[in-house]
C-alpha cells in the first residue's frame, strides 16, 4: 500500500531478468554501510558527520566511469598503490576549478597547461624561508633551476643567460 489506497511495487525480484528492482528511496541510518562485492570490500557509508566510499582490500584502486555519448571511460581513477593518487587517466580532459571553471589545467598528449580566465594567478610559498623554483630540462638528461626566487635572501637567482625582448 502506498499509503493511498493503491499498491505499489517497492522492490521487485526478478528471476527471468536475475534482478532486483528497487523503485522507492532506500534510507539507511547513521553508520550503516552498503556493502558490495562477495566480501564485502567496497563499501559506502555515512557516519553522523563523515561520508565514505571505502575499498577495504590493499591497493585496490576506485574508477568513476562515465560515457561520453557513445562509450564508457574511465574519467577519474583514485590510484591506491600511489598513495591514494588522484588520476584524469585520458588526453584532452581538463580539471577545472572555479564555479564557471575559470581555473583549469589540461595536458592534449603532447604539451601540458595551466590557464586562468579570470582575475590574477598567484603562485605563492607560504613556508618560512623557502624558495620557488622554476625548473626545465637543461639539454643533458637532468634538469636545472633556471629561475629561484629566494625567500630567505629575498632575491631572484637566474641559473642561465636571460634574454629581455621587446613586445
Amino acid at each position: 500500500d502506498d499509503g493511498a489506497g493503491a499498491d505499489a511495487a517497492y522492490i521487485t525480484l526478478d528471476g527471468s531478468t536475475t534482478t532486483i528492482d528497487i523503485s522507492q528511496h532506500m534510507d539507511f541510518a547513521d553508520d550503516v554501510r552498503a556493502r558490495f562485492g562477495a566480501s564485502g570490500d567496497l563499501q559506502i557509508v555515512h557516519t553522523s558527520n563523515i561520508n565514505f566510499i571505502h575499498s577495504t582490500i590493499s591497493d585496490r584502486d576506485i574508477y568513476f566511469r562515465v560515457n561520453d555519448g557513445g562509450s564508457s571511460v574511465d574519467s577519474i581513477i583514485i590510484d591506491a598503490s600511489e598513495i591514494g593518487r588522484v588520476k584524469l587517466p585520458n588526453d584532452n580532459q581538463y580539471l577545472s576549478i572555479g564555479a564557471s571553471g575559470d581555473l583549469y589545467f589540461y595536458h592534449d598528449g603532447s604539451n601540458s597547461l595551466i590557464r586562468n580566465a579570470t582575475g590574477n594567478l598567484h603562485i605563492r610559498v607560504d613556508a618560512d624561508d623557502s624558495d620557488l623554483i622554476l625548473e626545465s630540462d637543461d639539454g643533458s638528461g637532468g634538469t636545472t633551476a633556471y629561475i629561484t626566487l629566494d625567500g630567505s635572501a629575498t632575491s631572484i637567482k637566474v641559473a642561465k643567460n636571460l634574454e629581455l625582448a621587446d613586445s
